[in-house]
């Protein structure tokens, strides 16, 4: 009966940090959209250099977001190391992210207006990269570790 509920915890706890990440993903995104709106339709810079800026924006707000909030409850490594895995894991995902981007704007979808083209692109991209994101990062970046090391904060 212990181990019934210790799983079922677990699954909570799981279910619970999903759910925060999801949260934090889509302020992210809006994030994300926001400043890729406002460098290709206020500054006319191409999609593909914007989406990139964007994205970093966006990497650096849902760091601190699931930091705090998603994997608060969690003993972490030193800030440090652990940004510079997220960093590693966000930029394997920009590199995701691009390609598909890329793929989509420039080759899957002319049929469609520029508009629309980059927002559609952009947004397949993000779905998939957002799941890459999750999984890595909860096996490796935001994994419990036994023992806070100093200025672990």
């Amino acid at each position: 009966m212990k181990r019934r509920s210790k799983v079922l915890l677990e699954n909570r706890r799981e279910f619970e940090q999903f759910i925060k990440w999801s949260v934090v993903g889509a302020l992210g995104a809006l994030v994300d959209y926001a400043i890729l709106i406002a460098l290709v339709e206020g500054v006319h810079l191409y999609p593909g250099v914007a989406q990139g800026i964007s994205f970093s924006a966006a990497v650096i707000n849902n760091y601190i977001w699931n930091r705090l909030w998603t994997f608060g409850d969690i003993r972490h490594k030193g800030a440090v190391l652990q940004f510079t895995q997220f960093f590693v894991v966000s930029v394997v995902g920009l590199a995701i992210r691009t390609a598909l981007f890329l793929f989509l704007f420039e080759v899957a979808l002319l049929f469609l207006a520029f508009r629309a083209r980059y927002l559609v692109a952009t947004a397949v991209a993000l779905i998939l990269v957002l799941i890459w994101n999750f999984f890595v990062n909860r096996a490796w970046t935001f994994r419990e570790q036994p023992h806070s090391p100093p200025g672990g904060v």
